[in-house]
């Protein structure tokens, strides 16, 4: 059987009818949020799920604390009495959704960097950086991602 909630098969002597709410619970999250579950441990005094939310159509996500809380309660509800670990992965593409033309001429300035800095430091493509810092070309994801990461260690080493 191939089961939305991963795991399943770890909850022993668990109703069944239990077992079904939380598959339909599972099939909730995916529809909406793209949020996937999984039962990584199940004993006679705690539950372990994983978690994790991909990229969602509706742009919606949820923190890491807010999948925790989110998981905590609902399987709580479930498992009365018993401690519930939450392993969370929240989504991570909302950071290099703010990478931008403006975005990276804007940490360009504060940083005091050049763009023959970053295409010396990264490897880049001059001209195609170039197209991008200045919007006549699309920023790949690839590219957003590490200009987000490239900048992200500038901030890093102006904190150390």
């Amino acid at each position: 059987m191939n089961n939305i909630v991963k795991g399943l098969e770890n909850l022993k002597n668990v109703d069944p009818q239990v077992l079904d709410k939380i598959e339909y619970l599972g099939l909730i999250h995916r529809r909406h949020s793209r949020i996937s579950l999984k039962i990584t441990e199940y004993t006679d005094a705690a539950l372990t799920v994983a978690v994790k939310q991909e990229k969602s159509p509706t742009g919606k996500y949820f923190t890491q604390k807010e999948l925790i809380e989110r998981i905590k309660q609902q399987f709580g509800e479930f498992f009365p009495g018993q401690k519930i670990h939450v392993r969370a992965v929240p989504f991570a593409g909302q950071k290099i959704s703010q990478v931008s033309p403006e975005w990276i001429e804007q940490q360009m300035l504060h940083y005091g960097i050049k763009l023959k800095d970053i295409v010396a430091e990264t490897g880049l493509n001059a001209s195609q950086l170039a197209s991008v810092k200045s919007g006549d070309k699309p920023i790949s994801d690839v590219m957003a991602a590490m200009l987000w990461f490239y900048f992200y260690s500038k901030k890093l080493e102006a904190k150390a």
